[in-house]
């Protein structure tokens, strides 16, 4: 393998859009990835597909340019995108070829692979956040003849053994995966964590067009309350059946049974914090605020209007009317987001569900170790 001057690392979306910008630069670089292009993708389950709409796809001369940019790409079609997107520019992908230590230099750095070492002025880290995948201390608990596995092992229903399945960690995976099985005939509990939640659509129009529209996307760490939120989760929804609320609201209505954190297990029972409605609220605050950016762009966009219908003289038009989604009722502002969910009362576990937990160990009993700090769930990080 010859000495580049830069080596990438990775040759998933991230990687093959620096590859891209240094292709148009004229930089000679190679891509260095331990699988093949879009691995990380490749490693989802079955039905995965995009929770963000497909028109958000927007890699550097890669955007999305298919017949449904409001759908939401299923696992297949995000690897073909990639594959096609680095075949477009003929991207210097080495793939297979896993880099297993990298150390500084006098004039640059000093790469370890599974081909051969290798040195470059430069190098550029795109594996993505998580790598390695996490569990609560309390999963030490767990018996030993559980069947448990992580997020990333999780292919579909039918792939593991029949029984009640529970899901620790309910970010968009968690949430997901658990619709997933219920809808399968599976009987389902969840623990839950914090996380926000979002409507799928608001006015007819998609949550992320929506925040595109506010500074939401360019907030940085020092516009956060602490670095520890920079690990919140991405908002509850889903792009399945081409895209729909999934909240723990709307799980209780699927008839998922909701928990709070699990905190451990012995051969007959599982145990989990009272603290279930403390996390919904979380959530409900999140929602809160993310309708409140929506309401004040949607008012500060209003305000700019009006002004520029004042200068130009123009008749002014009748107002109209924003509302939240099942709010069953609307206001007299100009633009009213309401921020506050639809539901009074936060679900709480059902009066019989100690008694179900308690026979759970009658049936083969399953772990799906998902977590809510990343939107690809079990990895490691800190369960929020």
């Amino acid at each position: 393998m010859s000495e580049p001057g830069v080596v990438v690392i990775g040759a998933g979306q991230a990687g093959l859009s620096v590859s891209h910008e240094l292709s148009a630069a004229g930089v000679e670089h190679v891509v260095l990835e331990r699988g093949r292009v879009g691995e990380t993708w490749r490693g989802r389950w079955d039905t995965f597909c995009l929770v963000t709409p497909n028109w958000t796809v927007r890699l550097p001369g890669g955007a999305y340019a298919g017949d449904d940019p409001d759908g939401f790409m299923p696992r297949d079609a995000i690897v073909a995108h990639l594959e096609s997107y680095g075949r477009s520019f003929n991207a210097p992908v080495r793939e297979r070829v896993t880099v297993t230590g990298l150390q500084p230099t006098a004039d640059g750095f000093a790469l370890s692979t599974s081909e051969a070492d290798l040195r470059a002025k430069t190098v550029v880290v795109t594996t993505g956040a998580y790598q390695k995948a996490h569990r609560p201390a309390a999963a030490a608990s767990l018996p030993s003849g559980l069947y448990a596995i992580d997020a990333e092992g999780y292919r579909n229903a039918n792939a593991i053994p029949s029984g009640k399945v529970l899901v620790v960690g309910s970010g968009q995976t968690g949430c997901q995966i658990a619709e997933e099985l219920f809808e399968a005939g599976r009987d389902v509990f969840l623990a839950c964590g914090r996380a926000p939640w979002i409507t799928r659509r608001l006015g007819g129009r998609d949550f992320v067009a929506w925040l595109f529209d506010t500074p939401f996307f360019d907030l940085t760490l020092s516009d956060l309350p602490s670095p520890q939120a920079r690990l919140t989760a991405n908002p509850q929804a889903t792009g399945h059946g081409g895209g729909h609320d999934l909240h723990y609201r709307a799980l209780q209505r699927l008839g998922v049974n909701l928990l709070g954190h699990f905190t451990g297990a012995d051969s007959t029972r599982f145990r989990f914090a009272d603290d279930l409605a403390e996390s919904v609220s979380f959530g409900d605050a999140r929602y809160a605020y993310i309708c409140l950016l929506i309401r004040k762009s949607c008012e500060s966009r209003e305000w700019h209007r009006r002004i520029c219908r004042r200068r130009a003289h123009s008749t002014r038009p009748r107002p109209t009317t924003l509302t939240w989604p099942d709010s069953g009722r609307s206001s007299s502002r100009r633009v009213s987001v309401r921020t506050t969910g639809p539901g009074s009362t936060p679900p709480t576990p059902s009066t019989t569900l100690a008694s179900r937990l308690r026979t759970m160990g009658e049936a083969p009993s399953f772990l799906v170790s998902t977590f809510a700090v990343s939107t690809f769930c079990g990895n490691e990080s800190r369960l929020s």
